[in-house]
């Protein structure tokens, strides 16, 4: 066989493969088109089965409305009971006076037979008819092609939605025997359940339908239906809507009768009848009733036929395709790989004649052409019998740069010019190992025939062919290169030496590969040697891929020059540091580009900044805060006094003249009450602005309290706020008023509960925590060691970054005028202040908001003790005197009106110095001193310390806007009775005053 027959049968061999190959794929995609078939048809009847169920919902939420309605026992207006009346020429009542409406849904109808009844359920179910128009147009807003939404009562009355006139539209028993209403009754409908009625034919004039109804009851009274239709077109163009071009798709009832179709090879007027389907496509329903199942496409009449039972109703889905169309299709999917297939067979028989026409013209040229390269090649090139070491041709360019010519060189062997190869052995030897290696490289420094030394990179190559063997040799001169390389190999100890000595992470990557090229000193320290490797492997461990924040495209431009410098700042994931980074493209050896990098340590430098910046918030916000709280101090204490004076008048008055006059008398109550709440803002204003007495802290178990204060906050919540709680098994101990600890928990509820708007869970627990480093939101420090923490979260919207440093500033709020005094954050910020603690904030939009208060650990709880009761004894004071001392001339004056109603004798001073001067001339002459602490001149403490020193034991009660503005150690020297917060009410001042003078 020659070459031709060969070829023509491979050929013909390769071809039957691939037509074989080509039958495969058409078959194969036959029974894909088969399988996609039965796949639309189980999607389609499952999308025509939820929109089924869908539509069974809707009627069941509206008869979820309907029984709602009347189950209430209040009355319902419709707004449409005004419209009742008797239908005129009828025998029958309904809307006779609403007018008619230009558009039909505007508006519903109604109509009844008989007269309108007079009983109360009668009317109450008609308006609870009438009063689900929106409803209706809920229903009719989902289903915009069903043409009524309707309520159908046993009690012989409908109302319908859109409007119809009652020209076209009037109550008839018939409503009553049709399947519409009877697929409701009890008889027919025991479950209660949803339903779709058989296909009927409308009398309105919409053609065939579908009812979509549920029965509705009051207790367990049948009292009507509602339902709404759908037309059998709309039905069919939901099927059209995902019907697949070429499939065929008929809705069937039980009894065989086409509901709905959808096609593009039968006209569209299918869809608006029943019609049985033997009409339609004769055969088709016999063969489906002799296949229970069909879980593959069955054949009929040229097509390929499935069906698929609906589970919510007793209707079948049948999808029809025709042969003709999936082979059309299997044969458009594999006529694209017949095209290339016979592209391909045409395409090799081409390129094997190309082929055997090049191979003949290359033979023919090849020896000529080896000639000139031998000749032109600036390489020297030699051929040498491997077994004489005799030189059988070489190249002008070794005749001129060995000086001699081409006839002097060939009379040489290669031993006589070599300084590898000086001997025979050698020679032999070198040429076995050509002969087992085909090729190798080395180095010769040999000598010309003249004596002049040369060296020179020699590449040999074994080779034979049909005249035997030889030896092809290569020679490069390369003595200007080694010096040239002796002179780079130094320069780069020196950059090397240079880069090593640099304090800075130094490494050279290729920019396509990441490999490490090299690295210096400082990077092999941290992360050992990585040359070699991919720099995210070694340099980052742990990657899995390049950094996502890899400069390397940065370094070159569009045309592949290098940008400059690009620096950057970055912190290493792996230990937490930060580096100054620097890189550039530098060319390397072998031309090519790759990327040099020099990272500094800055960690510290970092941290200093970061330490600084920390600093000046804090100290930014301490400023701002010490000068909001100073004026706010100065604005409550200049108010105490004046709040002191109308608290105290206008009790005088309510004393006086109040019991005489019941009007005045609650006037003056109402005041009372106003300055109370007066008083307690400007006490939450004095927490702010200096933060509170620890006079009365005491160790404390957190979790009884917080426990005691939820029973109070509960009251306080709405029942639609859970809360939630967590409590250690041991409980931990603070120092603290348990007043302070109350306001703490219930001012961050309350504002968690405004934050939920009455919804959500609010969050309380308690525990014992470790912190380092964490930064305090009111004095921005950080915080180390272990707190007491009580943390309040709630589940609400958050709060947004712009309002976290000023939410603790004094009547700051976000809510409306009138819900918030602004006070609660603030006061929480001064009585945390007040015990050393700290408050941590942990928030985000969407994420809610937890505050962690942080209070110093106490060791051991006090025990409670008895309180002492209150003296119920009135105030008499006959034959007592008294001195008082106020600098503020209305609150001088209501303590003197005061203690004059109670029979006192009293002197009254504005100032210690007149205070001091009077008590001189008769030290013994009084029995109490009431004195305010912060006057002009002379606070009340120096001028107790002149009045020791002339009377060791006259009682002392002192007033201040401050409850630990008078130390304890001052109290204790000075024997001071008592430290009373202003205003001072009358029956506070009463108790403290039979006490001290009691004791």
């Amino acid at each position: 066989m020659n070459s031709r027959s060969k070829i023509l049968f491979a050929i013909l061999l390769i071809g039957l493969v691939l037509i074989g190959g080509v039958w495969h794929q058409f078959v194969s995609e036959v029974r894909q088109e088969l399988m996609q078939l039965l796949q639309r048809s189980e999607r389609q009847a499952q999308m025509l089965s939820a929109s089924i169920r869908d539509a069974l919902q809707t009627v069941a939420g509206l008869r979820t409305a309907a029984e709602s309605k009347l189950a209430q026992t209040e009355s319902i207006s419709s707004g449409y009971s005004g419209f009742l009346g008797p239908v005129p020429d009828k025998n029958g009542h309904g809307l006779t006076e609403l007018p008619v409406p230009a558009d039909p849904a505007a508006s519903l109808n109604l109509t009844g037979l008989g007269d309108l009844e007079g009983d109360a359920a009668f009317e109450q179910e008609l308006e609870v008819a009438l009063s689900l128009d929106s409803m209706f147009r809920w229903v009719k807003s989902i289903y915009p092609e069903t043409p009524w939404v309707y309520y159908l009562s046993a009690r012989r009355f409908m109302c319908v939605y859109p409007y119809i006139s009652f020209d076209d539209f009037f109550m008839d028993d018939a409503f009553y025997r049709m399947d519409l209403f009877a697929s409701g009754t009890p008889e027919r409908n025991p479950e209660r359940s949803a339903y779709v009625t058989e296909v009927y034919l409308d009398e309105a004039g919409q053609g065939p339908m579908v009812t979509f109804g549920a029965p509705v009851y009051a207790g367990d009274t049948f009292r009507a239906i509602v339902g709404f239709d759908l037309t059998l077109e709309a039905l069919s163009n939901s099927l059209q809507k995902y019907q697949f071009p070429g499939d065929q798709y008929y809705l069937l009832d039980a009894g065989g009768d086409v509901i709905a179709l959808a096609s593009d090879r039968h006209p569209q007027e299918v869809s608006s009848y029943h019609r049985p389907l033997r009409d339609l496509r004769p055969g088709l329903f016999e063969l489906l009733q002799s296949h229970g199942d069909a879980n593959q496409p069955l054949s009929f009449n040229n097509s390929r036929v499935t069906f698929t039972r609906l589970g919510a109703v007793p209707w079948v889905l049948i999808t029809e395709r025709a042969d003709w169309d999936m082979y059309r299709s299997a044969a458009g999917a594999t006529l694209p790989l017949l095209a290339f297939l016979v592209v391909l067979l045409g395409g090799v028989r081409v390129f094997i004649r190309e082929r055997q026409r090049q191979k003949q013209s290359e033979s023919e040229r090849s020896m000529r052409r080896f000639r000139r390269l031998l000749d032109s090649s600036t390489d020297m090139i030699a051929v040498v019998d491997p077994v004489t070491a005799r030189y059988l041709d070489v190249n002008q360019t070794l005749c001129e740069f060995m000086r001699v010519s081409r006839e002097e060189l060939l009379a040489k062997r290669v031993i006589d010019l070599s300084g590898e190869f000086t001997l025979m052995d050698l020679w032999d030897a070198a040429v076995a190992r050509l002969r087992e290696q085909g090729r190798f490289t080395l180095e010769d420094a040999g000598r010309r025939p003249d004596g002049t030394a040369f060296l020179a990179k020699v590449n040999a190559h074994y080779a034979t062919d049909e005249e035997g063997e030889y030896i092809v040799g290569i020679l490069r001169d390369i003595a200007e290169r080694k010096q040239a390389e002796i002179a780079l190999q130094k320069a780069n100890q020196r950059f090397i030496a240079v880069l090593d000595g640099i304090d800075a992470a130094v490494y050279v990557a290729d920019l396509k590969s990441c490999e490490v090229l090299y690295a210096n000193p400082k990077v092999r320290e941290r992360v050992g040697d990585v040359v070699g490797k991919c720099c995210w492997q070694a340099i980052y461990p742990g990657q899995t891929g390049p950094c996502g924040f890899c400069t390397n495209d940065k370094l070159l431009d569009a045309a592949g020059q290098p940008t400059g410098t690009y620096s950057w700042e970055f912190q290493n994931p792996a230990d937490g540091r930060w580096y100054q980074c620097a890189a550039r493209a530098i060319p390397w050896d072998d031309g090519r580009y790759v990327r040099l990098e020099l990272a500094h340590d800055i960690t510290e430098r970092r941290n200093q900044e970061a330490e600084r910046e920390r600093l000046h918030r804090a100290l930014q916000q301490s400023q701002k805060m010490e000068a909001i709280g100073q004026l706010t101090g100065g604005i409550a204490h200049d108010f105490n006094n004046i709040l002191a004076s109308m608290l105290g008048m206008t009790e005088l008055a309510r004393e006086r003249f109040g019991a005489g006059d019941a009007r005045l008398n609650d006037y003056l109550s109402q005041i009372l009450k106003a300055g109370g709440r007066a008083r307690d803002l400007i006490r939450q204003l004095l927490v702010y602005s200096r933060g509170d007495s620890r006079a009365t802290a005491q160790p404390l178990q957190v979790v009884p309290q917080l426990k005691e204060v939820l029973s109070m906050l509960r009251p306080m919540l709405p029942a639609s706020i859970e809360i939630r709680t967590q409590w250690p098994e041991l409980s931990p101990t603070v120092t603290i008023d348990p007043l302070h600890l109350q306001q703490l928990v219930m001012n961050l509820s309350i504002n968690a509960r405004d934050a939920m708007h009455g919804v959500g869970v609010l969050g309380i627990a308690a525990s014992v925590q470790t912190l380092d480093g964490p930064e305090c939101r009111i004095c921005h420090q950080q915080i180390t060691g272990d707190w007491v923490c009580i943390q309040v979260a709630d589940s609400g919207p958050g709060i947004t970054p712009d309002m976290l440093d000023r939410m603790f500033q004094p009547f700051f709020t976000t809510k409306e005028v009138g819900e918030s005094g602004g006070m609660g954050l603030a006061v929480v910020q001064g009585i945390v202040k007040t015990y050393g603690g700290h408050v941590l904030v942990h928030t985000g939009s969407g994420r809610g908001t937890r505050f962690d208060i942080l209070l110093p650990a106490a060791t051991q709880p006090t025990e409670p003790g008895d309180s002492e009761p209150a003296s119920g004894e009135a105030l008499e004071l006959r034959g007592k005197r008294l001195l008082v001392v106020e600098d503020e001339p209305l609150v001088r004056r209501y303590l003197k009106e005061f203690l004059l109603t109670a029979k006192a004798e009293v002197t009254a001073c504005a100032s210690p110095v007149e205070a001091l001067q009077v008590f001189r001339g008769s030290p013994e002459a009084f029995s109490l001193i009431i004195t305010d602490q912060t006057m002009p001149g002379m606070s009340g403490v120096d001028m107790v310390r002149e009045i020791r020193a002339l009377n060791g034991d006259v009682p002392v009660v002192m007033f201040s806007g401050y409850a630990d503005v008078v130390s304890k150690e001052d109290r204790a020297a000075l024997h001071i009775a008592d430290v009373l917060l202003k205003p001072v009410m009358a029956e506070e001042l009463e108790e403290v005053i039979i006490r001290v003078l009691t004791d």
